[in-house]
């Protein structure tokens, strides 16, 4: 059983995090990006077998959204979904991606999938909730919202989280689709196309803001616990002004970690309310944490392994700069990361050195890589999609 944590907070509620969001917004300064560098030559270590590879649906398209995959269980076989950009939700067996079902919506789809016990929880562009049944993809309800949903729905506790495009959190009921209570903050004027994942832990929801803020709530009535300043917006314009939180936010042993783009990334121990440690980080990834260290890709696809107690860097990977990596996700005794030709690539979890490349998708890869018991999926931007394993 998890031990239950009591987050610190003050009556004058502290402001914490800032929400790092993805980024279509950059799109249109193409032409003024450094060139993505090209993959070094070098020995591999290690082989990546591709158990099998399909394609499903369309894919997560051009827009640089990260789209999230969920393993589950259908009649007790491991199974996994994934909604792809237009209209169409899947779930298929994880050992041979073979199709257990899949349903056609009358909305385009956005962010990906949460999962519980009974449902599948889809959302579309236009702010729709979508609630199927995990057996068979049958629509059990619909709530429509009045924001564009950019993160994928959490559920936890009997609640279905959502978290907005304008900054709103939402609480629904995963029966009805009924709101239960709404968490309003004030937007910026300008932020990165993407939201902060809420996160769950124990009876709190904790995500990043637009506003450079975290935030900690209370999941059964929306109460605020804390609200913490990240990163401050500097400069004089609203660009220079960014200090989204997008993306995932680490959660090991009672602290949590976060990173903002153009700001700061932390260490924030919740039984305590301090801070363990700050360092300036630009991402709008997000981060990964395992038993040995906290990872993250920045802005400029460098890749880096810190020591989770003082912030410290183990290593840092830049032989793949401005090659538009994913979030790095640790598994077995490597760090696997995707980019925007489409290869899987791994790296020595203690050192960063480059082991193995392989390529599941030539129009790229947005979205995280999601480790599971029979090895990693890979979700491309077309929609290829493959299963892979290490050895």
């Amino acid at each position: 059983m998890m031990t239950r944590f009591r987050f610190f907070y003050r009556f004058n509620f502290l402001a914490l995090l800032v929400v790092l969001s993805g980024c279509a917004l950059f799109n249109s300064n193409k032409d003024n990006a450094p060139s993505p560098m090209s993959i070094p030559e070098f020995e591999a270590k290690n082989n990546i077998d591709v158990i099998w590879q399909e394609r499903i649906g369309s894919g997560t398209n051009k827009e640089a959204l990260m789209f999230y995959l969920q393993t589950g269980v259908i009649d007790g076989e491991p199974a996994f979904f994934v909604n792809d950009h237009q209209n169409r939700v899947f779930a298929r067996r994880l050992d041979d991606g073979r199709s257990l079902w899949q349903v056609k919506l009358n909305k385009k789809l956005n962010a990906g999938v949460g999962i519980d016990e009974r449902h599948v929880y889809v959302v579309s562009n236009d702010g729709t909730v979508y609630a199927l049944d995990i057996n068979n993809g049958q629509i059990i309800w619909e709530q429509p919202l009045i924001a564009e949903v950019l993160a994928p729905p959490v559920i936890g506790e009997g609640r279905v989280i959502i978290h907005t495009s304008d900054s709103r959190v939402l609480a629904l009921s995963p029966e009805t689709g009924e709101e239960i209570w709404e968490f309003l903050t004030l937007a910026p004027p300008l932020t990165l196309r993407g939201s902060s994942t809420p996160k769950i832990i124990d009876d709190v929801v904790v995500t990043g803001l637009s506003n450079g803020h975290l935030v900690a709530i209370e999941i059964g009535e929306g109460r605020l616990l804390f609200d913490y300043p990240i990163a401050t917006p500097r400069g004089r314009t609203e660009i220079e002004r960014l200090v989204d939180i997008n993306g995932q936010i680490g959660f090991d042993n009672g602290v949590i970690y976060v990173v903002t783009y153009q700001g700061k990334m932390l260490a924030f121990d919740v039984r305590t309310g301090q801070t363990l440690w700050s360092r300036d980080m630009s991402s709008y990834r997000g981060l990964s944490v395992d038993s040995k260290a906290v990872y993250v890709t920045d802005t400029d696809s460098v890749i880096w392994a810190l020591d989770k107690k003082t912030g410290y860097t183990l290593w840092q990977q830049d032989e793949l700069q401005y090659r538009q990596l994913t979030v790095p996700v640790s598994y077995k005794n490597s760090i696997l990361v995707g980019d925007f030709e489409g290869n899987a690539i791994t790296l020595d979890s203690q050192t960063g050195v480059l082991q193995n490349v392989t390529q599941i998708d030539d129009s790229g890869i947005n979205s995280p890589m999601v480790t599971s018991s029979k090895g990693v999926l890979v979700y491309g931007v077309s929609g290829r999609t493959g299963l892979i394993e290490l050895n």
